[in-house]
Parts: structure tokens; sequence; C-alpha cells
């Protein structure tokens, strides 16, 4: 008797796992579909949130690009008033002329910056290119009436006053 209660029982347990089982899995399916369709309805409202942000940041962006420019007109605008203003105003000039150096010396009178001149085209006459100048140093003789130059320190000459 034993053994048929025995059998009875695990056969009550192998059905009642079978309807346990049975259950699990159609709750399993059940949830498993509940989830499928709040998946796809979070992300539909994501996307709908997503695209009203992005519409919302162009306005934003829109706006403050309006407010920039406006801001960059008025200082434009500014500065250009300042700079009329100053182009306005007479200008003090305190212009000082640069001395004038003149030797005399045997009823002749000389002007250095002209004897400069002078040995330049005195170099360059000698088939020299007169941007290859760098230095110039220019001695006056007046018992000879001539400057004797001395040009980029090596090459030498003489003009006559």
């Amino acid at each position: 008797m034993a053994t048929k209660k025995t059998d009875a029982a695990k056969k009550a347990v192998k059905d009642e796992v079978k309807k346990t089982t049975k259950a699990v899995k159609e709750t399993a399916a059940k949830t498993e579909k509940a989830v499928k369709e709040e998946a796809k309805s979070t992300a539909k409202a994501v996307k709908e949130t997503a695209a009203k942000a992005e519409k919302t940041v162009k306005e934003a962006a829109k706006k403050t690009e309006k407010k920039v420019e406006k801001k960059v007109e008025k200082a434009v605008e500014k500065a250009e008033k300042k700079t009329e203003k100053k182009a306005a105003a007479p200008k003090k000039s305190a212009k000082k002329s640069a001395p004038q150096v003149y030797f005399e010396f045997a009823g002749k009178q000389i002007d250095p910056a002209k004897v400069v001149e002078d040995v330049k085209a005195a170099y360059v006459a000698g088939g020299n290119k007169e941007s290859a100048i760098s230095s110039v140093k220019v001695y006056v003789k007046a018992e000879d009436s001539a400057a004797y130059f001395v040009i980029n320190d090596k090459d030498t000459g003489k003009i006559v006053l």
C-alpha cells in the first residue's frame, strides 16, 4: 500500500510541477510581452522627447544668435563712432624739424646729407648696387676740398666738394 500511496504522491507532485511550470512559462511569456511593449513605448517617448529637445535647442540657438548679432552690431557702431571722433579731432602736431648742419670753409657751404648722397652716387657709378650699402663713413678734409669715404668697411673712395 505504501507503494500505491507513494506512486500517487509522486504523480500528484509531477502533475503539480507540470502545472506550476506551465504557469511560470505563461507568466514569463506575458511578462516578456509586457516588457517588449513597454520598451517600444519608452523608445517612442524618448524619440518624441529628443525631437522636442532638438527643436527647443534650435530655437534657443536662433534667439542667441540674434542677440549676439545685435551686440556685435552695437559694438561695431560704438567703435566706428570712437574712430570718427578720433579722426575728426584736430591733431596737435608737435613736429620738430630735424637739425640742419652745414660746414663752411674757403667760401663754400657744405650740407652733410648732400655729401652722403654724393658718396652713394659715386659708389653706384663705380658699378655697385645701392641696395648693397650697409654702412657709410665719410671723412671731410677741408684743406683738400674733398670727402673720403668707406662703404661696408671695405670699399673706399673720394669725391671733390
